[in-house]
């Protein structure tokens, strides 16, 4: 469980359109989507100091798939996100068959790449089946064991159906999961009342840094997530997160209230055109 919801941290797209066009109008909205997939994609890499991980090479994938690059290409990525972490690109192959109807042939990639796509997924969950089982969490070394196991517990809350790849479709688990979220919220505040921002200060210089934010990002209410944002925006000034869980709240926010967003960090959301994006990016230097 902990595993996977480290994996939280980064910005991955997951795009399940039904048609794909081998070339695309520069102009076209598939065209401009992956554009800004591959730009937000860069800068993420480039704050990471250059070091590609499985989120890079998938959203590099998406990108090349949308601006209608060659097959090859849009394999070749596919193949190296496999190869950076095969755990976490079967996780997400899943969840983009899930929200496409559990069908993998309705999704992006299979209209582009056919049975290659099949192949390459059915070869990761062969992989699964001989690697061993889940690994043990990583010995961080945190500032505040007290906060982190506070952190620890909410995210486990946090995910607890929210990670499942048939979380969109099923009504059920949405319901019970926004039971969970409510609790967060309560122990949200107290855990701010108490130490402050629970960031890198608190948790050292590592992925739970950022979980604060993410935590406000999924299970807070729009006006509650307005609010926290000036709180969050105040501890990155001050270096206590990184910028991708701001760039995903910004994303929530945004959606909530003109159903578009900026950065692409959402499933199937419209972007908002240009120089509103850029905007935002020169505001808050993301």
């Amino acid at each position: 469980m902990i595993k996977k919801v480290l994996k939280l941290f980064f910005l991955i797209l997951i795009h399940f359109h039904m048609n794909a066009q081998e070339t695309l109008d520069i102009d076209s909205k598939d065209y401009k989507r992956g554009r800004y997939i591959l730009e937000n994609s860069k800068r993420q890499l480039s704050e990471a100091g250059g070091v590609k991980n499985y989120a890079d090479y998938w959203n590099f994938a998406l990108a090349s798939a949308l601006m209608g690059k060659s097959k090859e290409l849009v394999l070749s990525y596919l193949k190296e996100s496999k190869k950076s972490d095969n755990v976490a690109f079967n996780d997400i192959c899943k969840r983009l068959i899930g929200l496409s109807k559990n069908d993998i042939k309705n999704t992006r990639f299979y209209k582009v790449l056919n049975q290659d796509f099949v192949d390459l997924f059915n070869e990761s969950n062969s992989d699964l089946k001989q690697e061993k089982n889940e690994q043990e969490e990583e010995n961080f070394v945190f500032e505040n064991n007290e906060v982190a196991s506070i952190i620890r517990v909410m995210l486990s809350r946090d995910q607890k159906y929210r990670g499942d790849y048939d979380f969109i479709s099923d009504k059920n688990k949405q319901r019970l999961q926004y039971k969970l979220d409510e609790y967060n919220c309560k122990e949200l505040e107290f855990l701010f009342n108490k130490y402050g921002y629970a960031g890198k200060s608190l948790l050292g210089d590592n992925v739970y840094k950022n979980y604060m934010c993410l935590i406000v990002e999924h299970g807070q209410k729009l006006e509650d997530q307005k609010r926290w944002l000036n709180v969050i925006l105040v501890a990155l000034s001050k270096g206590e997160l990184d910028k991708n869980p701001v760039r995903m709240l910004l994303d929530r926010i945004h959606w909530k209230e003109t159903g578009k967003q900026y950065f692409g960090s959402h499933m199937g959301v419209p972007f908002e055109d240009e120089k509103e994006i850029n905007k935002i990016r020169r505001l808050y230097n993301l």
